[in-house]
């Protein structure tokens, strides 16, 4: 068996499927945290259209965050495969 592939598919792909699992545990995670924060905001009547505005935004940028680590780590992955291929 071909060295290249075995790094490949063993380290590569294998690093790789772990990535997806784990971010679309994170996105579930984030997802929920994100609704139930919601809803709690919702009921406590002290808090202004500011505060709320600003969890919002918080939760926004924090998923535009993770969406590029998630593309950056995915280019990684292609760049990478990219020299084992060339092999």
């Amino acid at each position: 068996m071909n060295n290249t592939y075995m790094i490949k598919e063993l380290v590569i792909d294998t690093g790789k499927a772990a990535h997806e699992v784990s971010f679309k545990g994170l996105d579930l995670l984030h997802d929920n945290i994100e609704k139930a924060t919601g809803e709690a905001l919702a009921r406590l009547p002290w808090l202004t259209d500011d505060h709320r505005n600003t969890v919002r935004d918080w939760f926004k940028n924090a998923r535009k965050g993770r969406n590029t680590l998630k593309s950056t780590i995915d280019e990684n992955f292609k760049t990478v495969e990219g020299w084992f291929s060339a092999s």
